[in-house]
């Protein structure tokens, strides 16, 4: 190998935006340094990363530059961005080598298209109509609210604006007028009622994955205007197949590259809609019920986003899974306030850096909460009870500490008891 290759082995560039943190430190664990990009100071990653450039994207010779000196040739984008694709596209350009297919990237931000492409390919999504600024009026909007019905969902085709699910004709005609400011065609799309679910995909160039179908609602945990009532309920084994199947199907029609995300709405007779294909996925742990549900089904998107990038660049994945193993918890007595009382104490974990286990972690532990909630619980547990025993977790393997339990709520006793019988099932 030239002096060039062998460092463009050892660095690789990373514009992720939020997901900068989660991609670098999963690229540690492959043996591979970052070169992050930042479009803003203290950016996800910037404390973590090897090397790091604090720029607007928009100065693309700038980007380019450093991370030639760098001999990062390879770049994983993590963020749909319009100026992050717009830089990568500048890139591609320059002979680096990203783990997206960029043309899919953009037929995926125009919403209209796409559903031609999936349709194309028999794929079921729900009838849209599309409406054109210069062509708008009365008798135009009659007619795509016949054929889409009341309610009905207003889409931005280029993703400027949140999907909007309205039921009034006043209302749908001064939304589209606002939403007509912004861009210069939009759409109009029928509801489907039903169980709201998004399947992760990952397509490294040779396979593509499903790896479970997450219930999960983008319009009801986002709060979008008219989404509030909106259901995901389990589905039987055999609809979630054909989910899936839908789901793998999606990927190859658009040609979506790494790792990505389509979003279902499936009807009470179990037939999938196609809501959206997001060809780029956020991956960082922000904490919000998408990262809870995903995380559920012990999906690290991070770690997935990394992988594929690394096989469709050819080179090798050097990822190290075992960090280190957790020591036996004890009781002891101790006296706290002058009170003899009983402490669960924990030894600190013998590691080598923790940090880097985090995210496999949490997906492997939000599963085992799932699957014996109802042995300790009697009960599913809430989104923010789900987050409490995460951080109960994390801070056990951070710092290990004592614990007064007679000092404990019986539901908090019951966290603790959650978090220390996986501790104990499972060598990490």
């Amino acid at each position: 190998l030239t002096q060039r290759d062998t460092m463009s082995r050892d660095f690789i560039g990373v514009i992720a935006g939020r997901s900068g943190n989660a991609i670098t430190k999963e690229l540690h664990k492959s043996g591979y340094k970052a070169a992050l990009v930042c479009g803003r100071e203290n950016e996800a990653g910037a404390d973590c990363a090897d090397n790091v450039l604090v720029s607007d994207l928009t100065d693309k010779e700038k980007i380019k530059n450093f991370l030639l000196e760098r001999g990062a040739k390879y770049v994983i984008l993590g963020t749909g961005h319009r100026f992050a694709i717009e830089l990568g596209e500048y890139l591609e350009k320059n002979g680096f080598l990203l783990n997206v297919e960029l043309s899919a990237v953009r037929l995926c931000k125009n919403k209209f298209l796409t559903n031609k492409r999936l349709n194309e390919a028999g794929l079921v999504t729900p009838n849209d109509i599309l409406l054109k600024k210069d062509e708008f009026s009365d008798e135009k909007l009659d007619k795509a609210l016949n054929q889409a019905g009341l309610p009905c969902v207003l889409k931005s085709i280029n993703d400027i604006k949140e999907p909007q699910l309205l039921n009034d004709r006043v209302v749908i005609k001064k939304k589209i007028k606002e939403l007509f400011t912004l861009e210069d065609e939009i759409m109009l799309e029928s509801h489907v009622k039903g169980s709201d679910c998004t399947v992760i995909v990952s397509n490294d160039g040779l396979t593509i994955k499903a790896l479970g179908c997450a219930y999960w609602s983008k319009g009801k945990s986002d709060r979008l205007i008219g989404f509030e009532n909106a259901r995901s309920y389990k589905l039987s084994a055999e609809t979630e197949e054909k989910v899936l199947t839908a789901a793998k199907k999606a990927i190859e029609a658009v040609n979506v590259k790494g790792v990505s995300r389509t979003d279902f709405v499936v009807n009470d007779n179990g037939e999938p809609y196609i809501l959206e294909v997001n060809s780029i996925i956020v991956s960082g742990l922000s904490g919000t019920t998408y990262c809870t549900k995903v995380m559920q089904k012990r999906i690290n998107r991070a770690r997935l986003i990394v992988a594929a990038a690394l096989n469709m660049f050819g080179l090798p994945n050097n990822r190290i899974p075992v960090i280190g193993v957790f020591c036996e918890n004890s009781c002891e007595i101790t006296e706290v306030d002058g009170a003899r009382v009983e402490c669960v104490v924990w030894k600190k974990i013998e590691h080598i850096d923790c940090s880097l286990l985090l995210p496999d972690l949490e997906a492997e532990f939000l599963g085992y909460v799932e699957e014996n909630a109802d042995d300790l619980f009697g009960r599913k547990l809430s989104t923010h009870e789900q987050g409490e025993l995460l951080n109960l977790l994390m801070y056990v393997i951070r710092s290990g500490y004592d614990y007064i339990e007679n000092k404990l709520s019986e539901n908090n006793k019951k966290m603790l008891k959650m978090v220390t019988s996986y501790l104990n099932s499972e060598e990490i």
